[in-house]
């Protein structure tokens, strides 16, 4: 019956199925692509670096699990054909994609006034047209193979915030949370379904410089509930979560894992 749940044992399996997730060679991305393959899928591990491509891919074969690195730069519209492309020759069929590539293009100090177009453009490209170009590619192959699947997006909870002088990439991030959203119904009418994920504040290397002064890092966790901030692991599970077969009723939804830090007013910050 549909009503009954899936039995514990396969409620989050990916035994079967392909995933290809960009921005997979370190941080967040990482932690997805080992989280999707530990679940069981096959994967695609796809980045602008090589060689950490490749520790990626030896990370999750030596775990067991099965993965080829596809080196693409999502700004590149051939480099995403190509990325899709060789999924397919690689492993027959594409499942699961995880649009993970992006960042923020630090302004420094300088106001809004004194922002360069290209620095802007920059940010567009790399948050918000290279999801674009991946979801399209994706969705050129998954509909006419009639697998239904997911699409799954990174955002950031500066989409829903202010980040400071960041608004360029507040702007690609909130961007993309609606293109994911425009897209329900298209993808919808093919049995596919679209997320997204807003991360807090997650320990990686680009975060490593903030979260090594102790203070700062104490300050930071204090705005945080859960009172901690978050690791690749806890948005990798979440990742297999909305790309299994548990979570075949959600689609359309912007899914914000922060630890709490979002529902937080400045007077509410928890003492210590």
């Amino acid at each position: 019956m549909q009503e009954e749940l899936l039995s514990t044992s396969s409620a989050f399996s990916l035994n079967a199925r392909v995933a290809v997730v960009t921005g997979a060679n370190s941080g967040i991305g990482r932690g997805i692509a080992e989280a999707l393959a530990n679940a069981g899928a096959r994967v695609v591990v796809s980045g602008r670096t090589k060689a950490r491509n490749a520790e990626v891919v030896e990370a999750i074969t030596a775990a067991g699990g099965e993965a080829v690195a596809v080196e693409a730069d999502v700004t590149r519209e051939e480099d995403v054909v190509g990325l899709i492309g060789r999924t397919v020759d690689a492993f027959g069929q594409l499942d699961i994609c995880v649009a993970n590539s992006g960042g923020i293009l630090d302004v420094g100090d300088a106001p809004f006034v004194d922002m360069e177009y290209a620095m802007w453009r920059d940010a567009m490209a790399l948050n918000l047209d290279g999801v674009f170009l991946f979801y399209r590619e994706a969705l050129r192959v998954m509909i006419p193979a009639g697998r239904g699947g997911a699409l799954i997006g990174v955002s950031s909870i500066s989409s829903m915030r202010s980040l400071g002088g960041a608004v360029h990439f507040n702007a690609a991030k909130g961007g993309m949370n609606s293109l994911s959203q425009g897209l329900v119904d298209y993808v919808g009418r093919h049995g596919i379904r679209i997320n997204t994920i807003v991360p807090g504040f997650v320990e990686t290397a680009t975060t490593a410089h903030i979260l090594s002064q102790e203070d700062v890092r104490a300050g930071i966790e204090r705005r945080i509930p859960i009172g901690r901030v978050g690791v690749p692991a806890d948005i990798g599970g979440l990742a297999v979560y909305l790309a299994s077969d548990q979570s075949g009723y959600i689609t359309g939804t912007t899914v914000v894992a922060d630890g709490g830090q979002s529902q937080m007013m400045p007077c509410d910050a928890p003492a210590g």
